[in-house]
């Protein structure tokens, strides 16, 4: 909601100065009560196993905001004035957390009270600059290192979490820093922004491992399996509800095209739950051909492209629109603009000009499925 009148700023400003102080009261009064029903031990009588468990699921927050309002339960309980100061309403709970851990270190009392005259990121910098680390501490936060995948009940995404001792942390970010600046940009000048470049590194390298362990090079047919797709939701529907992996995950029409365009598939028709029709397995191309396309174009097709990172051969005309392996449909391209601008951001390969310089054309806005 936009206010033409100005005058309702400064009202809007004091509004939000109270809402503030009132916040950190409301939060010293959290944590006095996690306090207390973590010595009473409420979190081993409800079958959690921690007061941070117990916490997530009774406030219905995150895990990691949690396990942050339990230690501060814990910590300002030691430091009275701190809490005091919150209860007053004069410091956020993040300024009392960002203290306590800036005195942990035991910084001088003048450095204490320079702080708050420092932006949060100013004091976690110096928070930094100030702490010792000895060889428990080593020790401890190498044995925190985990690392996380979880898929969506459908398996259609999957996110990852964890955490690394600092080295390793700074080796895994420099890493993905380093391939993710090698990722081009996308035709007409646009940019994926950093964090989808290195999500497309982490693939690439993970990519790397299995060819390794594979030999070194990418299987020639690609991926072989068998897609369910439901006919009776795909009808009336433009392929937008995509179909099923065999064992995986539920994919839409751009993995479709990719997995037909990789490797060998065999489609299964589904009709109220039972098999109604199956093709053949699409067949993988030809060596000999995959030799050829690759000698002929000499690197990826793209106009302006000089990688010759996992070079893949691409279909020009689709599978699923009837193109079939005859040369001319095939060109050459990088890992890049094969999984990542064509078959993940909907770019399509021209088939004019020379068959080494290609063009890329952007995909049409998706407005969704039709009405009626």
């Amino acid at each position: 909601m936009l206010f033409a009148d100005l005058s309702l700023v400064d009202e809007f400003q004091t509004e939000l100065d109270e809402i503030k102080v009132n916040q950190a009261k409301l939060h010293a009064r959290q944590l006095v009560i996690l306090n207390q029903l973590e010595r009473a031990g409420v979190s081993s009588r409800s079958g959690a196993r921690t007061m941070a468990e117990w916490t997530a699921t009774r406030l219905d927050i995150p895990a990691g905001t949690a396990k942050e309002l339990v230690a501060a339960a814990n910590r300002l309980g030691r430091d009275p004035w701190l809490f005091d100061e919150l209860a007053a309403g004069r410091l956020s709970l993040e300024r009392a957390m960002a203290t306590v851990r800036l005195e942990a270190t035991e910084a001088p009392m003048s450095v204490v009270d320079k702080s708050f005259e420092l932006e949060l990121a100013a004091v976690s910098r110096l928070t930094h600059k100030y702490r010792r680390m000895n060889r428990h501490d080593e020790r401890r936060v190498f044995a925190d290192r985990h690392f996380v995948i979880q898929p969506s009940l459908d398996e259609s995404r999957w996110r990852m979490w964890g955490e690394l001792p600092g080295k390793d942390g700074r080796i895994v970010d420099q890493a993905l820093s380093e391939r993710a600046d090698e990722m081009r940009q996308l035709p007409g000048g646009g940019h994926f922004t950093q964090g989808q470049r290195q999500a497309d590194a982490l693939v690439g390298m993970a990519q790397d491992s299995l060819s390794r362990s594979h030999g070194g090079v990418d299987s020639a047919g690609g991926p072989e399996g068998v897609v369910f797709v439901d006919l009776d939701l795909a009808n009336g529907s433009g392929g937008e509800l995509g179909a099923e992996v065999e064992y995986g995950p539920r994919v839409g029409p751009n993995t479709l095209e990719e997995l037909l365009c990789s490797g060998s598939v065999q489609l299964v028709g589904l009709q109220d739950g039972k098999p109604a029709i199956a093709s053949g397995n699409t067949r993988t191309i030809p060596p000999a051909v995959r030799r050829f396309v690759a000698w002929r174009d000499g690197g990826c097709s793209v106009a302006g492209c000089h990688s010759r990172y996992r070079l893949q051969p691409h279909h020009i005309r689709h599978r699923a629109n009837g193109g079939d392996h005859d040369p001319e449909n095939l060109a050459t391209l990088c890992w890049f603009h094969h999984h990542v601008a064509v078959h993940g951001a909907g770019f399509r390969l021209t088939d004019e000009g020379p068959p080494s310089c290609r063009q890329l054309i952007a995909p049409q806005r998706y407005r969704g499925p039709p009405e009626g």
